[in-house]
């Protein structure tokens, strides 16, 4: 299990997630009430995870993340 830290939109709070093997950017999402116009980037980047993107392979225990509105991503690759 790796255990990782997500700035919430708009509210400048933290939460902290628990990954178990298989873990989806998707379902980190859905478990903080996020629905599909958000997606999560690591701590201060404009790379989004893809929504069925394995976390627990791609992130490091204590890893920071931002969960982001898709529009913010999208503007920022233009």
């Amino acid at each position: 299990m790796k255990t990782v830290t997500i700035n919430l939109p708009g509210t400048g709070k933290w939460e902290e997630i628990q990954l178990v093997a298989g873990t989806t950017a998707r379902d980190v999402l859905n478990q903080l009430g996020l629905g599909e116009d958000f997606c999560l980037c690591r701590w201060t980047e404009t790379t989004a995870f893809g929504d069925g993107e394995n976390l627990h392979k791609a992130v490091k225990d204590g890893d920071k993340l931002q969960a982001v509105s898709v529009s913010e991503v999208a503007l920022e690759k233009e």
